[in-house]
C-alpha cells in the first residue's frame, strides 16, 4: 500500500535531520580552558592575587547559535557547534591583599572599593577535530571602581515601589551575578519610599548593567542601562515599572531623600551625604571596664533593614593618646566597629594608665562624620 511508501520517505527525512542535527554540534563537547588574566600596572601594586567571581561568556554565530553561561575557571566543556564563532568572554574578580582572604573582609561589610576585570571578544573557527580552545586574555586586570547610585523605582501606576527587589544579571552570560561577600545572588530591596542605595562596578566595556525589578505585587520587568563608569559623585535614576525606562534625577530640583533639599544642595552646600540620611547621634562610648570590649560607630535610627540608615557603609578610624591627651600613642588608623577590644591595639599597654580614644567615621562616598564628643577616657586595669 501507498501509505507504506511514505511511512520509509518520513523514517528517511527524520533520520536525515537528526544525523544532520547531531553532526552540527560538536560531542561530547569542547574544553575550553580558561587562563586567568594578569595582575599587572595598578592591579598589582594593590593586590597580591584574586578570587574569581565570575566568567561569563557569549558564543554565537552566522546561522542564529547562540550560548550563554558563566564559566569556571580552568577546564569547561561546552557543547557548541562547527564552523566560524564569535566569542565574548570577561573575567570579573575581587583582589586580595597578603593576610586576607579577599576584598570582602572590610570593618563593616561594604563590599570592595573596586574590582578587577578584563574582556576579550575574538572570532575563532570550530572543525570535527577540535577538542580545546584556550583562552588567553590579551589584556591584563583593569581596575574598575565601584560607582555609588540612588535608584528610586516608581511601580506601573507611578507610585513609589516600597519592598521591590532588585536581582542583578551579567550583560554578556545574561546570568544573575553571585556576591561572594554574602554567598549569594546579588539582590537589594527598596525602603518604603521605593527607594534603595547601591554600589555597583560598572565592569562591562560595553558600560552597560542589566537588572530586573520585581514589585511587592509579583510585577517584573528588566532593565539595560548605560551607565557612567568612574563617576566623581553618587548618580540618581528614577527607575519606571510602567514605561522601562531609567532617567537620571534632576540634581538641581530633585530630592533622593524627600527631605526638602534637593541632592545639589545637601551634596555642596550642607556637604552632606544626598544618598542617606543623618544618623541621629554619634557618641562615642567608653569601652566596658570588664572586657576592654568598644563600640565605635555611631547606632541605628530604624530596626527596618531595607532603611538607608542601615545600608550606609562605612569605616572607622580611631585614635589613642594617654591621659595628657597630647602624646599620640597610636595614630588615626582603621579600627573595627563592633566586638572590638580595644586593649588589642598594638601599644603598650600600662596597668592603672588612663588613656583616651579619639575616633571618627568615613563613609563609602568619602563623608565625614565626627562623633559629638571628642574622645572618652578609661582606665586600665586587669578585670
Amino acid at each position: 500500500m501507498h501509505y507504506k511508501r511514505y511511512i520509509n520517505i518520513i523514517i528517511i527525512i527524520f533520520l536525515t535531520k537528526l544525523f544532520t542535527s547531531c553532526s552540527y554540534f560538536k560531542a561530547p563537547g569542547v574544553s575550553f580552558n580558561i587562563n586567568a588574566p594578569s595582575l599587572t600596572g595598578g592591579s598589582r601594586s594593590l593586590f597580591t592575587s584574586f578570587t574569581t567571581v565570575q566568567i561569563p561568556i557569549s558564543i554565537t554565530n552566522s546561522s542564529g547559535f547562540q550560548l550563554q553561561k558563566a564559566l569556571s575557571a580552568g577546564a569547561n566543556s561546552v557543547q557548541i557547534p562547527t564552523g566560524s564563532l564569535h566569542i565574548k568572554i570577561g573575567y570579573l574578580a575581587f583582589g586580595n591583599t597578603s593576610g586576607s582572604s579577599s576584598s570582602c573582609n572590610n570593618n563593616n561589610g561594604g563590599g570592595p572599593n573596586n574590582v578587577l576585570y578584563s574582556e576579550y571578544e575574538f572570532d575563532y573557527t570550530v572543525d570535527s577535530n577540535t577538542t580545546k580552545i584556550d583562552i588567553n586574555f590579551p589584556n591584563p586586570f583593569s581596575l574598575i571602581p565601584v560607582d555609588h547610585f540612588g535608584f528610586l523605582i516608581k511601580d506601573k501606576n507611578g507610585n513609589p515601589a516600597a519592598n521591590a527587589t532588585i536581582y542583578y544579571f551579567d550583560v554578556i552570560s545574561e546570568q544573575n551575578i553571585f556576591d561572594p561577600c554574602e554567598g549569594k545572588i546579588a539582590s537589594d530591596v527598596t525602603d518604603s519610599q521605593g527607594r534603595v542605595a547601591v554600589d555597583l562596578p560598572i565592569y562591562s566595556d560595553s558600560k552597560r548593567f542589566r537588572f530586573m525589578v520585581q514589585t511587592a505585587d509579583g510585577n517584573t520587568k528588566v532593565f539595560k542601562p548605560v551607565f557612567v563608569r568612574g563617576a566623581s559623585k553618587a548618580q540618581f535614576y528614577y527607575v519606571n515599572m510602567a514605561d522601562g525606562s531609567v532617567t537620571a534625577m534632576n540634581e538641581n530640583t530633585d530630592s533622593f531623600l524627600q527631605d526638602g533639599y534637593s541632592i545639589a544642595y545637601t551634596r555642596d552646600v550642607l556637604q552632606k551625604n544626598p544618598r542617606f540620611p543623618d544618623f541621629l547621634s554619634y557618641v562615642l562610648q567608653t569601652p566596658n571596664s570588664n572586657d576592654f570590649n568598644v563600640f565605635l560607630g555611631p547606632q541605628s535610627n530604624s530596626q527596618d533593614p531595607n532603611s538607608l540608615i542601615n545600608r550606609r557603609s562605612f569605616d572607622i578610624y580611631c585614635q589613642i593618646k594617654d591621659y595628657t591627651n597630647t602624646n599620640i600613642l597610636l595614630p588615626f588608623q582603621p579600627c573595627p566597629r563592633q566586638n572590638f577590644v580595644i586593649t588589642t591595639l598594638p601599644i603598650s599597654w600600662t596597668y592603672g594608665q588612663t588613656y583616651n580614644i579619639y575616633a571618627f567615621i568615613k563613609d563609602r562616598d568619602g563623608y565625614i562624620i565626627t562623633p559629638s564628643n571628642n574622645f572618652v577616657s578609661f582606665n586600665y586595669y586587669l578585670p
